[in-house]
């Protein structure tokens, strides 16, 4: 009985079968993914910017977890302009209290003023 059941199981994956009603237009998609975002959303409340959670990261106890958060939000940056300002924001906040030796600093500050270049 279990090898029946399997058999239909693998019949109905190679088998095209019609499911009327479960395709959706793309402006269908579009509206629902925007009202499943703005759920998460208040109307007042502005909804998180992708790169606060790699800002979180930037003071990790553990260097490589905060190199890899410098360079993500630095691919953000580049990529998004309109987040390139607050991260750049970020970028000179942890260059000034967070823990790094003279030579990170020194580099991250060139990152930054390269950013600030591109805009």
């Amino acid at each position: 009985m279990a090898q029946k059941s399997l058999f239909k199981n693998l019949t109905g994956l190679f088998a095209k079968k019609e499911n009327k009603g479960s395709n959706i237009s793309a402006s269908q998609a579009i509206s629902l993914q925007q009202e499943y975002q703005s759920s998460f959303c208040d109307a007042e409340q502005k909804c998180n910017a992708p790169y606060l959670s790699f800002a979180e990261q930037l003071y990790s106890e553990r260097p490589e977890i905060a190199s890899a958060a410098v360079f993500y939000l630095k691919r953000i940056a580049l990529n998004q302009p309109q987040y390139r300002a607050d991260i750049t924001n970020l970028l000179r906040e942890y260059a000034r209290k967070g823990k790094l030796g003279k030579a990170e600093k020194a580099a991250l500050l060139k990152e930054i003023e390269a950013l600030e270049a591109v805009a």
